[in-house]
Order: structure tokens, then sequence, then C-alpha cells
């Protein structure tokens, strides 16, 4: 196993998010791989990649732009109600005339939907659709950002896995999205389709080159309320998420794909690691469990940060299976101060 060595703060809080900020999550690198309506270059650690004009990068983030160009429109939220419903105030009408806009989160939406709530909506370019504005981002009192529109997390994770950009699946090349399986009498349709990317150099190589991996995203917006830092997902019981799952499982294990993957994309500027919510919906709890113990399901998480007119991918994160594990990792990384000695100026992470 790794270690890696980072200086930390006096308050607790502050080394246990210090210690799951240091997990390393790979080094990144990929060659050049061709985007549609290529306009921009992102350069870094080896990744060049050609993106749309809706992609802005800083470093080696990808950032997708919200709003067609123009700056999202803030405002107050006043009440959330329909699931797909709410009614805003916009800070900029003298009027103070609530306007009725497009919740894309069929979610419970707890601790972001409050009366009060700082929001951040985008205008829709087509003139004809009865809701003018889309309600995209969600500021709590505490300054974090929640991304609200769970769409945004599918087009991100395109994004990303067209330019490899996540560490973690840079072994392969973007196939198709929306790929329908069917398998066993069911029917489902999976986020995205990949293919094991061919050197040409082996044999081993060019027999790998044939290995597809299913990947299903899953928007995070939920954070735990008794455990500061924790997104959790899902934030109300889902039946269809549930199916995916199972749908994955079945897959592998049949050997109908090579792999199969869950990928979180948590839209929170606040969270540092993801788990299961098991007070929530424990029969997806349990069929995640099962589906990685038993079937060799991966699971992947990977930060979405909402900025004020973008969403940007952001650090891979550490998944648990449970709150407590969470909790547990931790508390183990900080280190028990002695009255005799001096405290540790270091903690150790190990990935």
């Amino acid at each position: 196993m790794s270690k890696r060595t980072m200086k930390y703060g006096t308050s607790r809080p502050a080394r246990s998010a210090a210690f799951l900020n240091a997990i390393p999550v790979g080094r990144a690198g990929a060659p050049r791989r061709s985007v549609c309506a290529v306009s921009r270059t992102i350069r870094g650690g080896g990744l060049e990649a050609r993106l749309p004009e809706s992609v802005r990068s800083t470093s080696m983030t990808l950032g997708l732009e919200l709003g067609d160009g123009q700056p999202l429109r803030a405002g107050r939220l006043v009440k959330r109600y329909k699931r797909f419903l709410a009614d805003v105030v916009f800070d900029d009408d003298e009027e103070q005339e609530q306007v009725t806009v497009h919740t894309a989160n069929p979610g419970r939406m707890n601790g972001y939907s409050d009366p009060g709530t700082r929001v951040f909506c985008s205008k829709a370019k087509s003139k004809a659709r009865k809701l003018a504005y889309t309600w995209d981002i969600a500021e709590l009192a505490d300054g974090a950002r929640v991304g609200v529109n769970t769409h945004l997390a599918n087009k991100l994770v395109e994004l990303a896995l067209r330019s490899a950009a996540i560490p973690s699946l840079q072994a392969y090349k973007f196939l198709k999205r929306e790929h329908v399986v069917t398998h066993r009498k069911h029917t489902g349709r999976i986020d995205f389709l990949l293919e094991r990317c061919a050197s040409g150099q082996s044999e081993q190589e060019e027999q790998q080159a044939d290995e597809q991996m299913l990947v299903e995203v899953k928007s995070v917006t939920m954070a735990s309320e008794k455990t500061p830092g924790l997104a959790l997902f899902p934030d109300a019981v889902s039946v269809r998420a549930k199916d995916h799952l199972e749908l994955l499982a079945s897959c592998v294990r049949d050997k109908k794909y090579s792999e199969a993957a869950l990928l979180f994309c948590v839209q929170r500027s606040d969270a540092v690691a993801v788990a299961p919510a098991w007070d929530i919906d424990p029969n997806f709890c349990r069929a995640l469990k099962a589906a990685v113990e038993q079937a060799g399901v991966q699971v992947f998480a990977v930060q979405a940060l909402p900025e004020r007119d973008k969403l940007v991918l952001g650090k891979m994160l550490p998944f648990y299976m449970d709150e407590p594990a969470f909790v547990a990792a931790a508390s183990a990384a900080v280190p028990k101060r002695s009255r005799t000695r001096k405290p540790s100026t270091s903690l150790t992470a190990i990935d």
C-alpha cells in the first residue's frame, strides 16, 4: 500500500476532511481524442483533449457551461412543489414577482429546498417552452453549492469520458450513450458503453480490446445530516436505480459484458466522500452490496463542483458501503494525542 503525508490543521473535522482529500486517485494521462465542435484544448499532466465551446478548462479540470453562455439569474426560493416545479423571486426583478421554474430533480432535495434558499437559474433557448427558466444551482447558508439539475451529471460525465479525464476509466474509450441492454428477458437503458483501448502491442492487449464496460451514472445531491462531508444516494426510494444495478450485475455475472460500473457524480462542493443511504432505500443498498461483492460491479465517485455559471469536474471521491465505515476511516486518520509527547504534525492516508 502506498502512503502519502500532508500537513493538517488544528480542528478534528478539518483533519478528517484532509485525510479524505489526500487519497490518491491516479495520474491523468491520455492520447488526444476528438470531440465534436472542436474549439478548445486542455493541456496538463499528459491530458490533451479537444472540447466543444461549452467546455471551460482550469488546469486539468473540465467545465460544463450553464445557461448557453448567458449568466445564470440569481434569486430566492419561495417554495418547491409537485416535484418538478418551484417558485422563485429573482434579485434583479424590481416588482419581486414570483416566477415558476422547472426543477429537473425527482428527489426529495432535503437540506437545499427550504424557502429562502439562494438559487441560480438558467434561461431556456426555446421561447416556446412553457417554463422559461430551469433551477440549476442552490447555495446554502454556509456558502456550499449544490447542483440541483440531475441531467447535468450525465452531460459532464460524457465530456469527461470522451476526454479521458476520469483516472479510473482511462483504459477505456467512449463508444455510445443510452445503450440498450437486453438480458434474461429484461431490457434496460444504461447511460454509457465503453470499450478497452487497443494499443496493438501484444496479443493480450488485442484480446483486451474487445472488452466492453457498461457505466451507469447516478447524480448525488444529498448530504448526511449527522455526518458532515458525506454525500448519500439515493435521497428517495428508487426502484429504477435498483433495477439498473441488478441489470449490471446480471450482465457481468453471465459474462455478457466484461465489466460494469456504477459512477456517482456528486454535485456538492462540500462533499468529501459518498455512501449509499441505508435509512432511505435499504433495497437499493442491499442490491448495491450484492452487485459489488458477488458480481464484481465496480463503484466510482467523481465530484462535480457547481460554480456561478458552470459545473466543473472535480476530483475522485472515496466510496464507502455505509456511513459507519466513513466515520471509522475518518477517525482512524486522526492521530491520538499523547499527554507526554508533542502532537504529530502530519497524518498518513493509505489508499
